[in-house]
C-alpha cells in the first residue's frame, strides 16, 4: 500500500491501540492476537478476525479502551466499503498513477506552482489539470510530462496562462 493510499484508508489497527490492549490484558495478550490485531486489512472478512478478538477481550477491558476499539473498526469497515466502490477504485488508480512521480515533477517544479492535478467525484474518469501557468510552451511541456506517464483516464485541462 502507498503512502497516499495509507493516508486515504484506515486499514490496520493504530500501534498505540495495540499497546493499550497489551498493557490491559498483560499476559494473556498473546503472539496470536498481537498478529491478527496488527494485520492490515483488505476484506471485511478480514476485518472479522478482529472483530472476534475483540469480542473474546471485551471483558478484561476498560470501557473507554472498548469504545476507541470500536470507532476504529467502524472506521475500518468503512474505509474498506469506499475503497470497494466504484468510486474508491477510481481514486485508488489515479492515486497509483500520481503518487510516484507528481511530487519531483509537478510540486517540486516553480513553472508548476498553480496547477493542480485531480479526479472529480462527479466526473470519475477523467483527470482534471487546473490553475494557471506562465507560458504555453510551459503548458505545452506540462501536457507532454501527463502524455508521458501514460493516464489511466481521459485528460481534461483548464489552464489559465498568464500573460
Amino acid at each position: 500500500m502507498s503512502t497516499w493510499e495509507k493516508f486515504l484508508s484506515t486499514i490496520q489497527l493504530d500501534d498505540n491501540l495495540i499497546d493499550e490492549i497489551r498493557t490491559e490484558l498483560g499476559t494473556n495478550f498473546n503472539k496470536d492476537m498481537e498478529s491478527t490485531l496488527l494485520k492490515p486489512v483488505s476484506s471485511k472478512k478480514e476485518l472479522s478476525n478482529i472483530r472476534k478478538i475483540l469480542l473474546q477481550i471485551k471483558p478484561f477491558i476498560t470501557k473507554d479502551l472498548r469504545d476507541d476499539l470500536n470507532f476504529a473498526v467502524r472506521e475500518m469497515s468503512c474505509d474498506i466499503d469506499y475503497m470497494q466502490s466504484d468510486l474508491g477504485k477510481t481514486v485508488l488508480v489515479l492515486n497509483r498513477w500520481l503518487e510516484p512521480w507528481y511530487t519531483n515533477k509537478i510540486r517540486n517544479n516553480p513553472a508548476y506552482d498553480d496547477i493542480l492535478i485531480s479526479g472529480n467525484a462527479e466526473d470519475v474518469c477523467k483527470i482534471y489539470v487546473v490553475g494557471k501557468i506562465g507560458s504555453q510552451e510551459e503548458l505545452e511541456q506540462l501536457k507532454s510530462l501527463i502524455d508521458t506517464k501514460n493516464p489511466p483516464f481521459t485528460v481534461v485541462y483548464n489552464v489559465q496562462i498568464n500573460n
